[in-house]
């Protein structure tokens, strides 16, 4: 397995994972519970830094500009044709949304969480992870 199939694997687990604790507690019952809230936001966070991991790896194989920081991977990857403009769009908003996790840049909208956990809206990482995967798996990276 190459690593950008390994950290693809690592989003479909922890986004498996995740809705498997949605499923059991419901979005208010996460956000509600400190020790739950604070299970699935790593999981996220963790899924979202391994998207982004493949992203920059599909991206300096590709022979792309090495970004500057991780909200340039999405523009990079759509200049490649891997993602959509709203694609890339959902990928920078979701990068922005790690930022805040894990930097503590601005409070965290608990609002917001609720939202993306009683929506599903957790699996768009997984839509993304297979977007990459195919980018890569296109272009013969990451065999």
């Amino acid at each position: 397995m190459g690593k950008i199939e390994s950290l693809i694997s690592l989003v479909k687990r922890n986004v498996e994972t995740l809705d498997g604790l949605v499923k059991r507690h419901g979005a208010r019952g996460i956000v509600e519970d400190y020790v739950l809230l604070n299970a699935a936001l790593h999981l996220m966070q963790v899924a979202i830094q391994a998207l982004i991991d493949a992203a920059s790896r599909l991206a300096a194989e590709a022979g792309a500009e090495p970004p500057a920081k991780y909200s340039d991977i999405p523009r990079a990857l759509a200049q490649l044709g891997v993602l959509e403009a709203d694609e890339a769009a959902l990928l920078r908003r979701t990068i922005g949304f790690r930022n805040v996790v894990v930097h503590g840049y601005g409070a965290l909208d608990l609002g917001l969480v609720t939202e993306i956990l009683d929506r599903g809206l957790y699996w768009d990482l997984l839509k993304l992870a297979s977007r990459i995967y195919a980018g890569a798996v296109k272009r013969g990276i990451d065999p």
